[in-house]
């Protein structure tokens, strides 16, 4: 059994803040790597912007045939820290838990985006869920995709966090 069907995905760590480093080193040596990352909002200099990080900051997944290319030379690419390693044993991850990372990643980035047309102030209706068809004023967005309002139940005006995507002005 030789090449393909002796190719396994195996994980290796990177030395701290070194993910991109030790990937683009190890294609360099014509390895396939794999650096799952995830895009999210971050402050930076007082300001949202978005930035994607290691959605397993350190690790990365490398796919070789260790009969075929030497893992100290894995071990000493630049930017790696190390193999993990079970004792003298290294753990195969399998082809399909990282297809699955692959694929939940795809999935994710495929959400479409919530624009935020509203201000503090807003009078606004939620058009889904336990709270269909009530009136609510818009306070401010809390973050992706989600938002607080100031609901009338019972008297009373009750602040509660709900998706954006379930609210829409009065009088659209």
């Amino acid at each position: 059994m030789i090449g393909e069907y002796t190719m396994n995905w195996y994980l290796v760590y990177a030395k701290p803040r070194g993910e991109q480093r030790a990937q683009a080193n190890l294609e360099a040596q014509g390895l396939e790597v794999y650096l799952p990352q995830i895009e999210r909002d971050k402050m930076l200099r007082g300001k949202k912007q978005k930035v994607e990080e290691a959605l397993f900051p350190g690790y990365l997944f490398v796919r070789f045939d260790p009969s075929q290319f030497a893992v100290a030379r894995v071990k000493n690419t630049r930017g790696v820290a190390g193999m993990v390693q079970f004792g003298a044993h290294m753990p195969v991850v399998p082809s399909a838990v990282v297809l699955s990372i692959m694929q939940q990643l795809d999935d994710l980035n495929e959400i479409p985006e919530v624009t935020n047309d509203f201000t503090a102030g807003d009078k606004v209706i939620v058009t889904e869920g336990p709270f269909a068809h009530l009136n609510a004023v818009f306070q401010e967005s809390s973050g992706e995709n989600r938002c607080f309002i100031l609901l009338e139940m019972m008297g009373k005006q009750q602040r509660l966090e709900v998706e954006q995507a379930k609210l829409a002005k009065q009088g659209d």
